[in-house]
């Protein structure tokens, strides 16, 4: 008898998203992908999703809901992972959607090359005049570091459009109270990882929120996102040759950090905390990097916030 194909536990977070709770439900349960556990983890929300959580249950036997105070998207994320029964965990955000076949195509690469991350393609802004799509080639890499380097992880260091061996998240929780906490725990599980893979193959369809957090940033957001990439940042400046990265490589990603620390210095104006670093002169990634990567061979990271944050400043 031929082993059935492995359980996806696929997680919802569900707060406020009334108007799209619906859709993004029937785009998951359209994945033609025969063994799938839904979890909607309804965090409070004080609208009618509470309701059309239960609705959704009564309907399909994949749903499970589990209804809890609010305790924010890191909390709900948690969770249902302690609910989890699958092999494989990935999550969906309850105002985007899936496009179709999505994890048929996705879920025999995950189980057939014993890969522990599968990352795969979105298309962001749907319906918008921002929309783009990220792409990835087929590849698969053995360590974090060939990973978060030469596919520029960090810029899109989501957990939604990936998913994750049920192992990784022995030990592993997402940060609570934070946003941008997707940046805290991707090189968690990057390292405990033994392969990712990147596939051209499926669709994580993100649909821009108005009242969502990533359009209401504010200073503790920035900060957030900042005291993130602080958690890894300076120790890879300080292994990166022994790690075999390229210099070139870490000053892309040290330009990157530092773009956030001149944000935060101008929202916060507090001392910044980016290590001092002399990246490679970068010419081929836009004028700004050009002139920060020049500027940085002869003054401090503290005195480039100073300028670019005091510049554009907005009014």
């Amino acid at each position: 008898m031929a082993k059935p194909p492995p359980l996806l536990s696929v997680i919802v977070p569900v707060y406020k998203v009334e108007k799209t709770l619906d859709r993004c439900v029937e785009s998951i349960l359209r994945q033609d992908y025969p063994r799938l556990e839904v979890i909607l983890v309804d965090d409070g929300s004080p609208d009618k999703c509470p309701q059309i959580c239960d609705d959704w249950a009564k309907k399909d036997h994949r749903i499970t809901v589990i209804h809890q105070t609010n305790g924010g998207l890191s909390n709900a994320r948690n969770t249902g992972i302690a609910k989890a029964k699958g092999d494989f965990i990935t999550f969906v955000d309850s105002d985007d959607m899936l496009a179709d076949d999505t994890y048929r195509k996705l879920m025999p690469f995950i189980y057939a090359f014993s890969f522990d991350i599968l990352e795969y393609g979105v298309k962001t802004d749907v319906g918008t005049s921002r929309e783009n799509t990220l792409q990835f080639e087929d590849k698969t890499y053995n360590t974090f570091e060939s990973y978060w380097f030469s596919t520029e992880a960090y810029r899109h260091c989501y957990v939604w459009n990936k998913i994750f061996r049920r192992k990784l998240f022995e030990h592993i929780r997402f940060p609570e109270g934070k946003v941008f906490e997707d940046v805290y725990i991707m090189p968690l599980f990057g390292r405990k990882a033994d392969t990712i893979c990147t596939t051209p193959e499926g669709t994580y369809l993100y649909h821009a929120n108005p009242h969502g957090i990533s359009s209401q940033t504010t200073s503790t957001h920035v900060d957030d996102h900042l005291q993130a990439h602080m958690r890894l940042l300076p120790e890879m400046l300080n292994n990166y040759q022994e790690k075999g990265v390229a210099k070139k490589d870490i000053s892309l990603y040290y330009i990157h950090v530092l773009n956030i620390q001149i944000t935060h210095w101008r929202l916060c104006r507090q001392t910044p905390i980016i290590p001092a670093f002399r990246p490679n002169v970068i010419s081929n990634k836009g004028i700004a990097t050009l002139i920060k990567t020049i500027l940085l061979q002869f003054f401090s990271p503290t005195l480039l916030c100073k300028l670019f944050g005091t510049c554009c400043r907005k009014p």
